[in-house]
């Protein structure tokens, strides 16, 4: 399974190049952006999801690191792959249903994302239910930036919901530099962003704090961790409320 883990992740990390080459040869664009740059960004932020599982997957045996693992890497593949279909194509991936094959391609990719949160969800309980051999503030802080990738999850689900991630406007148009998240109207997808990232950051934290040798480093991550969960729950509201984070 690391095997297979690690071949997906340079897969992905030398597609990274490749699309650089494409948007700047491809002068297409798509939503105000050109149609190469949502790709670039899919491919890097998968890429760290997955050295991130593969970390967290070092203690699990037996099933769930199969199944995790095998079917986090596929899910993630393909769809990064619908993703990058839909910019060659030059149509958005994401609630893209103007024709039977656009509304395939989306459903498939709400399937695999479905599968993924799931897997995800698994991985939690699993280290929920064991200790692994870390420092208590590192331990905490993994279960925390799971538990906030799944709360990131749940906002890519109120977007299906509104089909689509900008409120207040139609989805495209002015935007930030390279992020284009919308600088005329809310945008949820700002904290799902900061919300799956906690993947990464809570559980570092988690070792920060064991490293400076903190005698309730537990709770100086549960409390960080929370105040992470508050910050993108008002992102959340923010977007919902039709304001911009940047106008």
């Amino acid at each position: 399974m690391t095997r297979f883990l690690t071949l997906t992740i340079n897969l992905h990390l030398a597609m990274i190049p490749v699309l650089l080459l494409l948007a700047w040869l491809d002068p297409r664009e798509l939503a105000g952006a050109n149609v190469w740059w949502k790709p670039v960004k899919f491919f890097v932020s998968v890429t760290l999801y997955l050295m991130t599982v593969r970390y967290l997957l070092q203690w699990t045996t037996g099933r769930a690191r199969s199944w995790i693992g095998y079917g986090i890497a596929v899910t993630m593949t393909g769809e990064n792959a619908a993703v990058s279909g839909q910019a060659w194509r030059g149509v958005p991936s994401h609630f893209n249903e103007a024709s039977p094959f656009d509304g395939l391609v989306f459903a498939l990719m709400g399937v695999l994302i479905l599968i993924n949160t799931l897997l995800l969800a698994w991985l939690f309980v699993w280290h929920c239910r064991n200790r692994v051999p870390t420092g208590p503030g590192q331990r905490w802080g993994i279960r925390w930036g799971i538990f906030a990738t799944l709360f990131a999850s749940a906002i890519g689900g109120v977007m299906i919901a509104y089909q689509g991630h900008t409120i207040g406007a139609p989805d495209g148009g002015t935007g930030l530099p390279f992020l284009n998240w919308s600088s005329r109207a809310g945008d949820l997808r700002i904290a799902h962003f900061v919300g799956m990232h906690g993947l990464q950051l809570l559980p570092l934290l988690g070792w920060a704090v064991d490293w400076s040798g903190s005698p309730r480093g537990w709770l100086l991550v549960a409390v960080a961790a929370l105040a992470y969960l508050l910050v993108t729950g008002l992102l959340m509201l923010q977007a919902l409320g039709g304001k911009p984070l940047v106008a």
